[in-house]
């Protein structure tokens, strides 16, 4: 096939400024015209990094493998080791750069898990002097799996960082998986993508998606506390209590964690998302050492995986940070910037909580109160 290089739109901005220049001069005589240019479609790539493997059901150690399928066929395997991060709890942090495919809808993602407990010390003794039989066993038993399905191009659009426990698979050994209680961390986003012999002419950002990019980042200047009917929505909004996951310190690495929260005057009050405020309060984060509110910066996102636009990031004077009772991991060698990092199930949610936040920090605050409150260690970076 053949195609005329005069079917093309050239891809130089003064090539572009003259065809639309000629197209003006011509409308009356070149009626869909215009419909005859060779468009080239942009290819739609998926890019899926798993962030996070957890068990809620057991702390002891254990070897996994991790499958990813697109649309049933295998495309990735990580192998890795659960460790103990609290009670009852183990996870890992799978180091893999993000899964990058080409996607059309509709199309499905399947994470399938499975494991097996690591032999204890004890049981490692008892090997060497042989009194424990030695295990031979290559192949990890299936554990469970999950299968995430897109139909249209909406069901993707504000997609990004979601946390789900996978189905166990049914097994005639119910005890075998009585502990295993297997949740993953997963960002998915996809983007267009143009053959590099193809230019996007700048001015059409603003005509397409990234229009609504835009329009969101000024949203975090301070215009957002301008209408004080908003403000108080917002507030009211927070005030009820909402879900939120906060990226915390734990005692080998952090871990994002999902709590019910509640914005009570100079407090984030934080309980257990099951709960809710039917038990105490878990943690209280002092407001009043909050210097500015803001989306995540695009390092940060790349650092602790997680999206603009439902992520939130709150700036609090890191001379003001306090060590809690629990245990937690910190680098002597690390740089503290007093960063916390929130995001929040929904965008519109995001917003309101960005909007009250940065009301709050806007206000004058008594420095002798300010003084005497600090935010603990393990939610600041």
């Amino acid at each position: 096939m053949t195609i005329d290089d005069k079917n093309f739109l050239y891809g130089s901005a003064g090539d572009h400024y003259s065809f639309i220049k000629s197209q003006i001069k011509e409308q009356s005589q070149s009626v869909g015209r215009l419909g005859k240019k060779i468009f080239v479609a942009p290819k739609r790539i998926m890019h899926c990094r798993v962030m996070q493997i957890i068990n809620v059901g057991s702390e002891r150690d254990c070897n996994y493998e991790l499958t990813v399928y697109h649309n049933g066929l295998q495309h990735a395997i990580h192998r890795g080791s659960l460790r103990k991060i609290g009670k009852n709890l183990s996870a890992d942090r799978p180091q893999e750069d993000a899964m990058r495919l080409e996607v059309q809808e509709p199309f499905s993602l399947t994470f399938a898990v499975a494991a097996r407990y690591s032999n204890t010390r004890l049981r490692d003794g008892l090997a060497k002097i042989g009194i424990w039989p030695i295990t031979q066993k290559t192949e990890l038993p299936d554990t469970g799996y999950a299968v995430l399905t897109f139909e249209h191009k909406q069901d993707i659009k504000n997609h990004g960082i979601t946390r789900f426990k996978l189905t166990k698979i049914n097994d005639r050994r119910p005890g075998l998986f009585k502990w295993f209680n297997i949740e993953l961390v997963v960002d998915v986003k996809i983007v267009e993508e143009l053959p590099p012999t193809v230019q996007k002419f700048p001015w059409a950002y603003t005509l397409t998606e990234n229009y609504s990019e835009l329009t969101c980042e000024s949203a975090q200047s301070s215009d957002i506390t301008q209408d004080s009917n908003l403000v108080m929505a917002s507030q009211q909004h927070c005030q009820g209590g909402d879900y939120l996951t906060i990226y915390t310190r734990g005692v080998a690495h952090p871990i994002w964690k999902r709590y019910w929260v509640t914005m009570d005057n100079h407090q984030l009050i934080l309980y257990d998302f099951t709960y809710k405020l039917t038990k105490d309060p878990l943690h209280k984060i002092s407001l009043l050492p909050l210097q500015s509110v803001k989306k995540p910066t695009l390092d940060d996102c790349e650092n602790v995986g997680i999206a603009r636009k439902t992520g939130i990031m709150l700036q609090f004077d890191r001379l003001k940070a306090t060590v809690g009772d629990e245990d937690i991991h910190f680098d002597d060698a690390e740089g503290l910037e007093g960063k916390m990092f929130i995001y929040c199930d929904d965008e519109a949610y995001a917003v309101h909580w960005r909007r009250a936040l940065a009301a709050y920090a806007e206000k004058e605050i008594d420095k002798d109160m300010e003084d005497q409150n600090g935010v603990d260690l393990k939610f600041l970076w």
